[in-house]
């Protein structure tokens, strides 16, 4: 019964992690590439140029940074399913 409950429970987590949603962003060298599951509140270091979309499924702005560490003004500010080209070298989603 213990076992069964935990793997309920596990699969809940998998469930609820499930529905944070990603963004999809162009690399400056032009590959596409994906961040799974951002956490709302949560700076990513990451750098974008080009196509890039929010895929946020829990209605979170995702807003995009010329600087690392989300440093000074949003360049950019994309809200659950925009897409648009942007240049970046962080970004952050929304805190809940």
């Amino acid at each position: 019964m213990a076992l069964a409950l935990g793997a309920v429970l596990a699969s809940g987590v998998a469930a609820g992690a499930a529905d944070l949603g990603m963004i999809l962003y162009t690399t400056p060298h032009g590959k596409k590439a994906t961040l799974s599951q951002p956490l709302p509140g949560h700076c990513y270091t990451l750098a974008g140029s080009g196509s890039t979309a929010n895929l946020s499924l829990v209605g979170k702005t995702a807003h995009f940074y010329a600087k690392p560490r989300c440093a000074g003004a949003p360049v950019a500010d994309l809200g659950p399913g925009k897409r648009r080209d942007v240049r970046f070298q962080s970004l952050r989603l929304d805190a809940d």
